[in-house]
C-alpha cells in the first residue's frame, strides 16, 4: 500500500523544482504548474541572458 499517492509526490517535486529554479533565477515569475499523468509541468518566464 502507498505511503502517499503519486499525485502528492509529483506536487511536491514541482515545489521542490521551483525552489532551486528560483534560488538559481531569482527573479523567475512561476504560473500554473499542474500534476499530469507522466509527471507536472510549471510555466515560468526569467531572463538567463545578459542585455
Amino acid at each position: 500500500m502507498e505511503k502517499y499517492p503519486i499525485a502528492t509526490i509529483r506536487h511536491t517535486l514541482a515545489h521542490v523544482m521551483a525552489y532551486a529554479v528560483k534560488q538559481m533565477f531569482p527573479e523567475t515569475k512561476f504560473g500554473i504548474g499542474p500534476v499530469i499523468e507522466d509527471g507536472f509541468y510549471i510555466h515560468s518566464a526569467t531572463k538567463i541572458l545578459p542585455k
